[in-house]
């Protein structure tokens, strides 16, 4: 069954770093918008096995007209998948 809970930025780190930033240090994985409170990060399960990691980040874009926008800032799904 798939699942998908909200995390904190520092837990998308362990999924960032080997798919995004591997050859750098983990540090790295930190990124300028990932404490606001604006930003949301989650992680995808199947069953109890982590498959993916996804932050969004508010964006506006004025070709929409919505007020509240969020774009799809970083995506990592880890390789065994």
């Amino acid at each position: 069954m798939k699942n998908i809970k909200q995390i904190t930025a520092l837990k998308t780190f362990p999924v960032r770093h080997p798919v995004l930033r591997a050859k750098k240090p983990i540090e790295s994985c930190h990124f300028d918008r990932d404490p606001l409170e604006t930003t949301v990060h989650s992680e995808l399960y199947d069953s109890d096995n982590l498959l993916g990691e996804v932050s969004f980040f508010e964006a506006k874009n004025n070709s929409f007209i919505i007020e509240k926008q969020f774009q799809i800032r970083k995506i990592s799904v880890l390789e065994q998948h």
